[in-house]
């Protein structure tokens, strides 16, 4: 990883925020957690929110991104500093985050530890391994490089309307185009949300009451070991670059702050946290989905047991008016497609067969036939939907789940539920959290696994939701061990320090990383095709390669794929036009001489072999080349080879010119537009 876009990334985010928390809380009422996780989840906030308004304007530059990063954190410290010094200011925080030391001890070596091991033993070349980072970089990319939100969108060999939901990360990625590189600005931005994901859900367990097993909760929820009957979906997720990685950072962080605003019953704070939850919503839907459905259960219980109702119903209704109405801005003045307005019920309804699974097929490659759901119906039944939310919120990968895994499940629900009637131990809120969270993601589950009858969106909350149900699990058991710790900390005196510092030891111990698989041949081949694609295809050449990406080819060349893209599950018009291409290739593939036709329609001007299939270029989906005939397609008469090396062969197809040697090697982002 790159020191210096390490560094660069991290300033930019943490120069505003932190002048960001010390205006928020002027009389040094914010701990140390707090403070760090709200200075990465307001800086991400105050640099991401910025850069798409630029965007949206048309004038996102490398000038205008730096002027507004200025304006901005000069205009935040100027806030901070008006009324006092900046020595009263970072007293003010250092005094009141000190007064319980011991336990942010413990939890800045839990940050540290994973921050230092992180860092070091990360390599963004695992980002070849993984289609989902090279798409985001590649609508970065092209943000960064016309200035703003194009119409159009090129992908899958045409154009489609650009999608928006994600407008606040693609803008922030083009700002970061600007200053670094795709491996090295998609591996700090990892790093940055990997730490902050750690100090954010720390800073929330101690906001929420667990101030002795707090550092613990990170660790079970983000750096959960292999051994520990979890949901570890959080943690893979961190080996590499995901828009869904910074969205839980910000969720995290939202929540915290809007925890601290319902307490305080601060109207600024509420509005603080909705921008933070507006930047999650921005750049990624589910995690804000989740933070949003946490802040519903929090605040009904603290309304309740405050006798407060009117004044929590109030901050929530800013917190959510703020994210709701800055997002509809977003969407509106972008002009483009969030990506799922065309989505139907049922396959039949966008002129497929209707036992045909148009999402099914594109996701492993060749067609999908149903015949059992011709008629509207469960997609799994409901039995089984229940059965695997048990599985995954146990870590496991059965089909059926265990016993254990009933067990374990079936015990954080009693948890819950006995510390919503248990009194005075000040974590009813988190039984509630707990209680709240597991229902809706089951509940929603049932609903989208009924109301559709194609894979996606049908098992939306089997395959996405499913990540998060290892929350309720850990926050009731980190409830219960807090209550225990409670009651060995009033034995002695010593008890209570003591118990903190195992904490800490246990929670270093287990948050030691195992060191991801690195593929440091199969990378740095994927690397020299790419170079190669550079130096010998021209900018406007279409090339069909034998393993479909996602957004490899546009984000590291320029280039267009004829089966790259981004993925059309809920588009069905995008759809129609992407599946006959996709399987059309497969097809091509397999059976050459018969499918010649498909290199004229598809006006492919180079085919791309991978003659290695070790080889990692961030393959998305089935695989194309799966019974591929290699000799056939070098049989064509109508192909000529231009490069071949130990790794992949490129073929160029009829009279297709290469580039002279020696030329240019750039990445051709104006082809792309």
């Amino acid at each position: 990883m790159s020191v210096i876009a390490t560094a660069l990334i991290a300033a930019a985010v943490l120069v505003p925020g932190f002048g960001a928390v010390l205006a928020l809380f002027p009389r040094g009422s914010v701990s140390v957690p707090s403070a760090l996780a709200l200075s990465l989840g307001l800086g991400y906030a105050f640099t991401a929110l910025p850069a798409t308004v630029l965007a949206i304007a048309g004038v996102l530059v490398p000038a205008s991104a730096v002027a507004a990063m200025i304006v901005v954190s000069a205009a935040v410290w100027a806030i901070a500093l008006r009324r006092h010094g900046p020595r009263a200011r970072l007293r003010a925080v250092r005094m009141r985050g000190w007064q319980g030391r011991t336990p942010d001890l413990a939890g800045l070596a839990v940050v540290a530890v994973y921050a230092v091991l992180h860092y070091s033993r990360y390599s963004p070349l695992l980002n070849f391994d993984v289609a989902a980072a090279w798409r985001y970089w590649a609508d970065g990319a092209i943000v960064g490089h016309t200035g703003g939100i194009p119409a159009q969108t090129v992908g899958w060999g045409s154009t489609y309307p650009t999608t928006v939901s994600k407008a606040a990360l693609s803008s922030t990625i083009g700002t970061v185009g600007f200053f670094t590189g795709p491996l090295h600005g998609l591996g700090a931005m990892l790093w940055l949300s990997a730490v902050g994901g750690v100090v954010a859900v720390w800073a929330l367990a101690a906001e929420l009451g667990l101030g002795l097993v707090a550092p613990l909760v990170p660790v079970l929820l983000i750096v959960t070991p292999g051994w520990l009957p979890l949901n570890h979906e959080m943690t893979a997720d961190l080996t590499a670059f995901t828009a869904e990685d910074i969205g839980r950072m910000l969720a995290a962080s939202a929540l915290l702050l809007a925890v601290i605003a319902l307490r305080s019953g601060s109207r600024v704070k509420a509005v603080a946290a909705g921008v933070i939850l507006l930047a999650c919503a921005a750049t990624h839907l589910v995690p804000m989905a989740i933070a949003a459905g946490l802040l519903v259960c929090y605040a009904a219980v603290h309304g309740a047991s405050r006798r407060r109702l009117r004044g929590t119903i109030v901050i929530v209704a800013i917190v959510g008016a703020t994210t709701v109405v800055g997002w509809g801005a977003i969407v509106v003045g972008s002009g483009g497609h969030l990506g799922f307005q065309g989505v139907r019920a049922s396959s039949g309804s966008i002129e497929f067969p209707p036992a045909y699974d148009p999402s099914a097929s594109f996701i492993v490659g060749h067609p999908v036939i149903h015949p059992a759901r011709t008629s509207r119906g469960h997609y799994y039944l409901p039995g089984t939907v229940v059965r695997w939310f048990f599985a995954s919120a146990a870590g496991s990968a059965a089909i059926v789940p265990t016993h254990r895994d009933y067990a374990i499940v079936a015990l954080a629900a009693a948890a819950a539920l006995a510390l919503l009637v248990l009194p005075r131990t000040g974590l009813r809120p988190i039984g509630a959290m707990a209680l709240g969270l597991g229902v809706m993601i089951l509940a929603v589950a049932l609903l989208f696994n009924d109301r559709y009858t194609t894979r996606v969106p049908a098992d939306f909350g089997v395959h996405r939701l499913y990540d998060y149900d290892a929350i309720p699990v850990v926050l009731a058991a980190a409830a219960v061990a807090e209550l225990g710790a409670r009651g060995l900390g009033r034995l002695h005196r010593h008890a209570r320090p003591a118990l903190i510092v195992v904490a800490a030891i246990a929670a270093v111990a287990v948050a030691w990383p195992v060191r991801p698989p690195v593929a440091a041949a199969e990378a740095g081949r994927a690397q020299s095709l790419y170079a190669t694609v550079r130096a010998t295809v021209p900018c406007t050449a279409r090339i069909l390669p034998d393993a479909r990406t996602a957004g490899s080819f546009a984000a590291l060349t320029g280039r267009r794929s004829v089966i790259e893209g981004m993925a059309p599950y809920l588009n069905p018009a995008l759809m129609k036009r992407v599946l006959p291409v996709l399987l059309g290739a497969r097809e091509f593939f397999r059976k050459p001489p018969q499918n010649r036709g498909y290199l004229a329609r598809e006006r492919v001007d180079f085919v791309l072999l991978l003659t290695d299939p070790t080889v990692r270029i961030g393959q998305s989906g089935g695989r194309v080349d799966q019974g591929a005939d290699f000799a056939a397609v070098r049989a064509l008469p109508d192909l000529r080879l231009v490069t071949r090396r130990r790794a992949f062969e490129l073929y160029a197809v009829g009279g297709a010119r290469t580039l002279p040697p020696g030329a240019h090697r750039r990445v051709c982002y104006a082809a792309l537009r």
